[in-house]
């Protein structure tokens, strides 16, 4: 119910019933009322402040014989299922007529006994009936239907597409054969060592998956067990780790050990937050769900987000010096580089996330925190919607959903951790415990949000003087008539002191040099004919609000229900994505779109077109953009750059990191991938830009982001290993 679409008819409905009458036969029938009344008391307490308690129905409470057919609580319980059937408000929908020869055809395949069958067979099934034959697309949407009434499972996802398992309940079978108890172990061979060890680490091999499946009773499994692992790893019964760089971005079909969480029964037995976890070295954080139970699944696929992002830690116990993996079912602890661990705890309705530095929390780095935070969060956004697509598939896109929880802050408080939300986080002033009447010092849980990207240095105005004689422009009609020449609206001071520096004087020399250069950095005759590429657009949209930039695409010839698509698809990223994509959409709709364009909205926008100062960066591409006078001041700048160890102004959006301590050939070096992977933990939600600076096309960068949508870490790794196999090609 914590994902699940709700009605205000109380849909979906769970009904409660009790089995196992027959062992309780000799009670007499007064005391049988009363044993009933008072287990739906039971139940009533349990769930009385449950938000979803209108769901439930357990009044009056069903009690089945399932050894007797004839039981009239067996009639009850069908007529009472079929009741509320009717009652569903999707109960009555219209469906096209097409639909019905493929719907008889299926189901008359389940009633022979078959359980999974192949999309190649479905378009078999589908030619027979030419008259009312579906097209591949309309196929394709009558099993997303199907799919989301429950009727059968169809993934339309890479490697599941291609099978559909057209009696759902088949699931449960292949799920029975790796998830049970053990009274039901096969105790011969090596099934019981297999399901033995999966007990007690939580880990299978493949092998041993295919292994389980030559039982008789799971034999028919066999046929399609590539299809069946993937399947599981898709809806995360099993976990596949591939941590390392070299492994992130190779074919499933290539991992050969999984996860099994929901095994994972044993609780915390260590010390390890008592040790470890304290004031001095941790900062706190906890995603609290508005539910007050958060379900099991959930917990189980966070862990699968976090396994398959960084490697779990290996605990040393003392009294037998065995390592063994911090994986609990209350407690998961994994390894972000040498000196940072994460600790997962599932406590009440809250998901608590602490990031441990070995040494001291001052050492804990900003963008490593915040960039934990935003792939946790974006995998925690992503465990929610894939539930709550589950149960209406073809409506999940109606409207924007809320978030079923809010991301609180925690601090250590006398003897506990206390919260409080994020947004209560006030720079340079403590937070106040009501609890425990105590002021508390928060500023350092700034880092979960900490920015990644530093402006650059700014020069001053000595500085400014300095350039100016090594140019060797010391005449105020010189300066002038290049102004003139460009023919461009003298630039705003906002504007310079973003692009030139933060001290100007107005009535001197200075400023008059400051402003000719100002308009030499905005665009040149030949920039304003050229089409923007990925990264002036990236630059640009950095600079409008999402407010500001709607307004900006819909004059650049976007709809208002394009845009509200885009608003939906990018709901829980960060607002350049949204931002970039609705930008990059109008250009590809448009035969001629230029720099030129983009000045002429937005002078009509009353903005400054100064702001494409921001977005031309000097390298060979845009200097292309300018002419040979235009260039030639750049180049001098560039030269000066060089000589003064300052960053070229142009480059504005740019940082320019302290390279002073490295060797000249490390840099020359194609990065390791040791590297590539510790940076990799760095970029948290800014994957889109971080493909757009290294020069990937927008296809690959979707393919990506589809493959990998809840997956930030996953993305970046991906991004990286293209870059750096594309650059040792060059």
């Amino acid at each position: 119910l914590t994902f699940c679409k709700r009605s205000k008819e109380g849909f979906p409905k769970i009904i409660f019933v009790a089995t196992h009458k027959d062992m309780v036969s000799l009670i007499s029938k007064f005391s049988f009322k009363s044993y009933r009344r008072k287990l739906e008391d039971k139940i009533q307490k349990i769930f009385e402040s449950h938000a979803g308690l209108k769901h439930l129905e357990f009044k009056p409470l069903l009690f089945i014989n399932s050894t007797n057919p004839k039981d009239p609580e067996i009639k009850e319980l069908q007529q009472r299922l079929m009741k509320r059937a009717t009652e569903h408000p999707r109960w009555g929908e219209e469906m096209p007529t097409a639909w019905i020869p493929l719907d008889l055809q299926l189901t008359m395949k389940v009633e022979e006994g078959t359980n999974i069958i192949s999309l190649e067979q479905i378009k078999s099934l589908n030619s027979k009936k030419k008259s009312m034959a579906l097209s591949e697309k309309q196929i394709v949407t009558f099993l997303e239907v199907q799919h989301s009434l429950g009727k059968l499972l169809y993934f339309n996802v890479e490697n599941l597409r291609d099978y559909v398992i057209i009696s759902p309940a088949y699931l449960v079978e292949v799920l029975r054969s790796i998830v049970t108890e053990k009274q039901f172990w096969c105790k011969s061979g090596r099934f019981p060592r297999i399901l033995k060890i999966i007990q007690e680490t939580g880990f299978i091999d493949r092998e041993d998956i295919y292994h389980l499946w030559t039982q008789k009773e799971f034999m028919h499994i066999l046929k399609y067990k590539e299809y069946m692992v993937d399947l599981l790893v898709h809806l995360d019964v099993i976990i596949a780790p591939r941590t390392s760089f070299e492994l992130s971005s190779r074919p499933l079909r290539d991992v050969s050990r999984f996860l099994v969480p929901c095994m994972i029964t044993r609780t915390n037995d260590t010390k390890y937050l008592e040790k470890f976890r304290n004031y001095n070295n941790s900062i706190v954080m906890a995603y609290k769900f508005i539910e007050e139970i958060i379900p099991p699944a959930l917990s189980y696929r966070f862990l699968g987000s976090l396994v398959t992002m960084w490697h779990v830690k290996q605990y040393a116990f003392t009294e037998n010096k065995r390592e063994n993996t911090l994986l609990f079912s209350d407690l998961y602890v994994v390894e972000v580089g040498n000196s940072h661990e994460i600790a997962v705890q599932v406590k009440g309705n809250r998901v608590v996330v602490s990031l441990v530095h070995t040494v001291n929390k001052k050492n804990i780095i900003p963008t490593l925190a915040s960039s934990i935070q935003e792939c946790l969060t974006t995998a925690m956004l992503g465990i929610c919607q894939f539930y709550s697509t589950l149960s209406d598939a073809q409506n999940s896109s109606s409207k924007h959903q809320a978030m079923p929880f809010e991301i609180e802050l925690g601090v250590f408080c006398k003897s506990d951790i206390c919260f409080f939300h994020h947004n209560e986080i006030r720079p340079n002033s403590p937070w106040f415990c009501s609890q425990h009447r105590k002021k508390n010092e928060v500023g350092y849980l700034q880092a979960w949000f900490s920015e990644k990207l530093q402006p650059l240095c700014k020069l001053n105005t000595y500085e400014q003087l300095n350039l100016s004689e090594k140019l060797d422009i010391d005449k105020h009609d010189h300066l002038q008539a290049l102004m003139m020449k460009f023919n461009a609206p003298e630039p705003s001071d906002k504007c310079l002191s973003t692009c030139i520096g933060n001290s100007i004087d107005k009535t001197g020399f200075t400023s008059l040099f400051m402003r000719a250069l100002a308009v030499i950095r905005g665009l040149g005759r030949m920039a304003l004919e050229r089409c923007p590429s990925d990264k002036h657009l990236r630059r640009l949209v950095a600079e409008f609000s999402p407010g500001k930039c709607r307004e900006l695409a819909i004059e650049l010839g976007l709809s208002v229900n394009e845009w509200e698509n885009f608003e939906y698809q990018f709901q829980f990223q960060i607002p350049d994505d949204l931002k970039l994509v609705a930008i990059r959409s109008c250009r590809e709709k448009s035969r001629n779109f230029t720099f030129h364009m983009i000045v002429r909205v937005l002078e009509k926008l009353e903005l400054s077109h100064h702001l494409l100062c921001k977005v031309i960066k000097n390298n060979n591409t845009t200097k292309q953009m300018y002419t040979k006078d235009e260039l030639q001041v750049l180049t001098n700048w560039e030269v000066i750059s060089a000589r003064t160890k300052r960053p070229p102004a142009v480059v504005l959006r740019d940082v320019k990191p302290d390279v002073s301590g490295i060797p000249e050939d490390t840099l020359n070096n194609p990065p390791s991938n040791k590297l590539l992977l510790d940076l990799s933990n760095h970029i948290g939600n800014s994957s889109m830009q971080l493909a757009i600076e290294l020069d990937l096309d927008s296809t690959t960068i979707q393919q990506i982001q589809y493959k990998n949508k809840t997956k930030l870490l996953e993305q970046t790794k991906e991004i990286l290993q293209i870059w750096s196999y594309s650059s040792s090609r060059i």
